[in-house]
């Protein structure tokens, strides 16, 4: 048996977040998206693991693959380069049956589903069964059902009926995408391709093959996550362990900072300020930022956070400190003559400052940086770029 990780979208419904990062990417509770998947894959006996995702993405997954010297780890990309040339979902996973020439199961796994269920249960219940799988998970609410595919079950654990995102759901169990295939379920899908089947939706295959033959629901315990909008990646982070609100703000300053001295060219701070999920920027500069650079101040924060990288605190002498960074560390508010011992923030390539508040260890605990609109104070020759973490 092998593993597929669907990571093929493009993000839409998460710009700005997700521009140039693809959902699977994400970080969530200091690890990607994909890594909580893979750390449940790891402990199968499967023959091989694929991510099957696009040629615009496709060297993201192979970075991480690299960093990480994951093994049995398969990357594949579909041919194309935006939303526009996309295969679809179950497009996409013809193409790579076909070009692959694959035979045997296969485990599928939506690369946005973040649980933490263990799968091997799955894999058992499989081998008594021997048909198609859907794993299922009570939402507990019917409004929030309504986003999804709401599943009925015989007692067999059947499925009886599907309905893709309801109006009226009369249920709080829906289906998630993560499926357990046999090679005869898969032939099937080449069928309702051909006969016109959206291959974009995974929803739509299994309401199609219910029909055709059994299907069987495996119901996930612990929590499960689609990561598709805001709201349910926000709450993903705050299960999965987000640090408090004003650790992670406080090192949004030092996120922000970066991406103002790259775009804006301002090295020195004049002040900042941080109250829960609020924080504010001021710096020395000399005239008023079009909206254009307040967007790709944004848009940098934000992909350094996607970018998940560590953020390192040295505590050292001062003299030591200011020998190995130089001025880096200070801003324009000085450090006290008395204080013999700084506490230097790094965040590699991006930000040196000494700071003595808590941080997250690595930027993708952050959460998403939203900026609010900048006052250029002219007497003072200071910018002030507030922002909220969410």
């Amino acid at each position: 048996m092998k593993a597929v990780v669907l990571a093929g979208g493009y993000a839409k419904r998460l710009k700005p977040i997700s521009n140039g990062f693809p959902k699977p990417l994400l970080p969530v509770g200091g690890k990607t998206i994909l890594e909580h998947i893979l750390e449940r894959l790891f402990k199968l006996p499967l023959e091989e693991i694929i991510i099957l995702t696009n040629e615009r993405f496709a060297w993201r997954f192979e970075e991480l693959a690299r960093k990480r010297g994951y093994e049995r780890l398969r990357i594949l990309a579909e041919p194309s380069r935006r939303e526009e040339e996309k295969l679809g979902t179950l497009g996409a996973i013809a193409w790579m049956l076909s070009t692959l020439k694959l035979k045997g199961d296969l485990l599928i796994i939506g690369g946005d589903n973040l649980f933490n269920s263990d799968l091997k249960p799955l894999l058992e219940y499989y081998g008594r069964v021997k048909a198609p799988i859907l794993a299922v998970y009570d939402v507990g609410d019917r409004r929030l059902a309504m986003q999804y595919s709401t599943v009925k079950l015989n007692s067999n654990s059947q499925l009886i009926d599907f309905v893709e995102k309801p109006e009226n759901p009369d249920t709080t169990l829906i289906g998630t995408c993560i499926y357990l295939m046999p090679e005869d379920a898969l032939r099937l899908l080449h069928e309702y391709l051909g006969g016109g089947g959206n291959p974009d939706s995974p929803g739509h295959f299994i309401q199609w093959l219910h029909r055709q033959t059994a299907v069987y629901a495996f119901k996930l315990e612990g929590q499960w996550y689609d990561v598709g909008s805001f709201e349910t990646y926000r709450r993903a982070r705050e299960e999965f362990g987000n640090p408090p609100v004003e650790v992670r703000t406080h090192t949004a300053l030092h996120v922000v900072k970066g991406a103002v001295r790259k775009v804006l060219g301002a090295k020195w701070t004049a002040s900042v300020y941080v109250s829960g999920n609020h924080g504010r920027l001021t710096v020395q500069f000399n005239r008023k930022p079009s909206e254009e650079e307040i967007r790709e101040v944004e848009r940098l924060a934000n992909e350094k956070v996607c970018e998940n990288v560590p953020v390192k605190v040295y505590v050292l002498e001062r003299g030591e400190a200011e020998r190995r960074f130089g001025d880096e560390i200070y801003d324009l508010f000085p450090v006290p003559e008395h204080v013999r011992r700084l506490s230097v923030v790094v965040i590699e390539g991006w930000n040196i400052n000494a700071c003595n508040k808590r941080h997250t260890q690595t930027t993708g605990e952050i959460g998403f940086i939203r900026l609010e609109k900048p006052r250029f104070r002219q007497a003072k020759q200071l910018l002030e770029i507030p922002f909220n973490v969410e």
